[in-house]
């Protein structure tokens, strides 16, 4: 009973860069790869996308997480760098244990904010279901998987979004692009390649709207304000 009434330690991908020597960007690649390992039934309780000003004052991505984030982090490294985040989390455990009549309160808050991340959950599953579920595809163009695919890349950076949009295609659709692109310059006097979205068959774009979709998901893109434009909801 008391564990579930401590407070959990945070801790962000920023300071256990610092704290293990990493880059910061390998230590958030390390993450999405957990992240995708877990699956979304777990990934949400552990992983949490945050933003944070950098020097220049400019907002930057990084990733909070409690206890359960940073041992499974560690568990990827060496003794030595296990051996620091576990200390490390121990001194914050013994700075972070609530006393008295915190505790209840604690406890309120905390029931409170699984109750809210549970309707929030449940809101955008609905919303996106009403969106891959429609019977047209009016809505379903080009300018849309391309916003969606854009959107994951302001999380993980653009060319490795579109890579895994392709490599997605390919596995889930056996849908080649590279290969189309590269067979229409072959076949085309034209020295420039085309637009990659423009070689997507009309009938293909519900499967392509769909993998955009996904990895959003897979990569905690928020795609809410997407969606809102498309008025689905």
């Amino acid at each position: 009973m008391n564990d579930l009434m401590k407070l959990d330690i945070q801790m962000t991908s920023l300071e256990l860069a610092e704290l293990t020597g990493k880059r910061h960007a390998d230590l958030m690649r390390d993450i999405r790869v957990e992240i995708d390992a877990l699956g979304g039934e777990f990934n949400q309780r552990i992983f949490a996308l945050v933003d944070y000003v950098d020097a220049k004052g400019e907002k930057r991505p990084c990733y909070s997480f409690g206890k359960k984030g940073a041992m499974q982090l560690a568990l990827k490294y060496d003794a030595v760098t296990r051996y620091k985040v576990i200390e490390k989390l121990e001194s914050l455990e013994k700075a972070n244990i609530p006393t008295g009549s915190n505790l209840l309160a604690l406890a309120v808050i905390e029931a409170q904010k699984m109750l809210s991340q549970k309707d929030e959950v449940i809101t955008e599953l609905t919303i996106e279901n009403k969106l891959l579920a429609q019977e047209t595809v009016q809505w379903a163009d080009r300018k849309v998987i391309e916003a969606l695919v854009k959107k994951l890349g302001s999380v993980i950076g653009y060319s490795e979004a579109w890579i895994e949009f392709k490599k997605e295609l390919l596995y889930k659709h056996s849908i080649n692009l590279n290969s189309r692109r590269t067979n229409h310059m072959n076949n085309s006097d034209k020295k420039t390649q085309p637009k990659l979205l423009s070689l997507i068959h009309e009938d293909e774009l519900q499967s392509c709207l769909t993998t955009a979709v996904a990895i959003c998901k897979m990569g905690n893109a928020d795609i809410s304000d997407i969606i809102k434009n498309l008025n689905v909801a």
